[in-house]
């Protein structure tokens, strides 16, 4: 249980320390940023995000000495894709529900009435459609879960799926804390990544495969930001 905590804590740092950090810098130098607005910032920061999961990801097999090859990886997927994980798309709905519920309940509790959108979602809304769609639906989701969930699941391969489970769900949850000037409202973010991640984790760990899992994701993000184009 130790080596796979550590390996976690390793590439959690080698992210937080040094990969995100240089990737602003360097970012920084090419973009004007104060040129943008704070919505295109904040989709800026969505581009971001999961290219530097994706880098640490690499680094963990360069570290460890795992042969990858993300289009291998891709065509084997494909290549043993099943109708039944197309099932996703009912999880999706489902947890689309309970979050919906969730934020209700949430919002009662600590009358947080005001309808603000998650950073995430601002910037993402801040784009043309097509973008909004592409990167909101299938390139984010996409990375996460090979990242949160294929990639952590190999990495605590050894421990108990309690704990896979658990330990992906909350560093899920770490990366998706929102700009926020209510607590509250910060919690209640986290929160609800930190439940998605749950679901992710659980879906991916039945069917061992990264399609019913992403699905559920594509199907949630997509009806969530057609939501927020209905109601713009």
């Amino acid at each position: 249980m130790n080596k796979s905590i550590n390996k976690i804590l390793v590439l959690f740092s080698l992210w937080y320390f040094i990969v995100t950090p240089i990737i602003v810098t360097l970012l920084t130098k090419i973009i004007n940023l104060e040129s943008l607005n704070q919505n295109h910032l904040y989709f800026l920061g969505i581009i971001i995000a999961p290219i530097t999961y994706y880098i640490v990801y690499i680094f963990y097999k360069m570290i460890y000495k795992k042969k990858y090859n993300i289009l291998n990886y891709i065509k084997n997927q494909f290549n043993h894709f099943k109708l039944e994980y197309l099932k996703g798309s009912i999880y999706g709905v489902i947890l689309l529900i309970f979050i919906i519920l969730l934020n209700l309940l949430f919002n009662y509790i600590f009358h947080l009435s005001d309808g603000t959108s998650a950073d995430n979602v601002k910037g993402l809304l801040s784009v043309p459609i097509l973008y909004t769609f592409l990167v909101g639906t299938v390139i984010i989701p996409f990375i996460e879960e090979l990242v949160f969930r294929v990639g952590t699941k190999e990495i605590l391969n050894d421990l108990d799926d309690k704990y896979y489970i658990l330990i992906s769900s909350i560093l899920f949850a770490f990366v998706h804390i929102q700009n926020t000037g209510n607590i509250f409202q910060m919690i209640n973010f986290v929160f609800v990544a930190f439940i998605s991640g749950i679901f992710f984790s659980i879906i991916y760990n039945k069917y061992k495969s990264i399609w019913p899992s992403f699905i559920t994701h594509f199907t949630y993000n997509f009806i969530v930001l057609l939501l927020q184009f209905i109601v713009k």
